[in-house]
């Protein structure tokens, strides 16, 4: 086999015999002095007898790191926890806090600003030592109804009723006078409550519109402003503003079509006219068709009545040009009939 072309270094190892005195390997006749392949080195040692021509690199252990930084916890500068007491003289339940705010009768300094991420007051729940508890956010919040009221279930579609429900599992069956006083309060503070002063606060206000948040099926029964608000700039007139008109929130109706209102069982009255006209929407089998659709005619119930189906005449059931009998509600049922819902 050919020889490998690997050099080796070649040791020479002293022998003892009966002729040579033996050799003091650290001495000063010593041949290994200033050689790093002394024999009986622990590098020499290891491994086979010529692993003394080995040099071992040497390791370096890993870097030690600093153990993490904990970051430092934010807290809010607004409580989350406080007490009432009961002013028995005045019948009325009074705000404490002693650790934060170190108030005591101001209910308007717990509410955090709207940067405070870390604290957000969209519920006040207070809780008695009967048990019960209820919502008491109308007291502290300074804008319920334009601001801390859209970060509610109530904002919701029937968050109101869900929110009722949830809060009466904490109701004790019957209301005191105190009770009531309280509630008499909170409406008064609720009342209270300023219009606001910007255009996006108007928007799903209980008691304010605007005719811009109006949605495809709501029209204004009335046109009486009882109010303006700045709406920007006026670009007719340079440097002043636009005022726009605010209506109250009863004055806006919801409007539906003849058929819809017809699966409310109700049908409109004679001689009608629509309260608003919106563009038809296009369905998805009629996206490439090239015929317009015509528009949707929309009327308010006042423009509507009661829907009555013809009545069981001699056990026959009257049915409409198709055959069918439409009954979408209980009112709908025609009269001298029973509707046996299936199960």
């Amino acid at each position: 086999m050919p020889k490998s072309a690997v050099s080796k270094s070649k040791v020479t190892t002293p022998r003892s015999s009966e002729e040579e005195s033996p050799i003091d390997i650290n001495g000063q006749d010593s041949p290994f002095i200033g050689t790093s392949n002394a024999p009986f080195t622990a590098r020499g040692r290891l491994g086979h007898p010529h692993a003394a021509g080995y040099n071992i690199p040497d390791v370096q252990s890993a870097p030690v790191r600093p153990p993490p930084i904990k970051k430092k916890l934010n807290e809010s500068p607004f409580p989350v926890f406080w007490v009432e007491v009961l002013d028995e003289a005045h019948q009325k339940w009074l705000p404490v806090d002693p650790l934060v705010t170190q108030t005591i009768a101001k209910p308007r300094v717990f509410e955090p600003p709207a940067s405070d991420r870390q604290n957000s007051m969209s519920y006040v729940i207070a809780f008695e030592e009967e048990e019960t508890a209820r919502d008491v956010t109308r007291r502290y919040a300074k804008a319920y109804n334009a601001k801390t009221r859209k970060n509610r279930v109530e904002s919701t579609s029937r968050g109101s009723k869900w929110w009722n429900k949830t809060m009466s599992a904490y109701y004790r069956g019957w209301k005191s006078d105190l009770d009531q006083i309280e509630d008499t309060e909170l409406a008064a503070v609720e009342a209270r409550e300023p219009m606001p002063k910007n255009v996006i606060d108007f928007k799903d206000h209980p008691y304010y519109a605007l005719e811009r948040h109006l949605r495809r099926n709501e029209v204004l029964t009335s046109t009486h402003a009882i109010g303006k608000v700045a709406a920007g700039r006026d670009p007719t007139n340079p440097g002043q503003k636009k005022l726009e008109n605010v209506y109250r929130r009863r004055d806006v109706k919801i409007a539906r079509s003849s058929d819809a209102w017809y699966r409310l069982g109700r049908e409109l009255k004679m001689g009608v006219q629509p309260i608003k006209t919106v563009p038809a929407r296009r369905k998805l089998d009629e996206l490439n068709d090239g015929e317009e659709l015509a528009d949707t005619n929309l009327y308010t119930e006042d423009q509507t009545e009661l829907y009555e189906a013809p009545p069981v005449v001699n056990g026959r059931v009257p049915k409409n040009s198709f055959g069918n009998l439409d009954i979408y509600v209980p009112s709908m049922v025609p009269r001298g009939g029973v509707h046996l819902p299936c199960e």
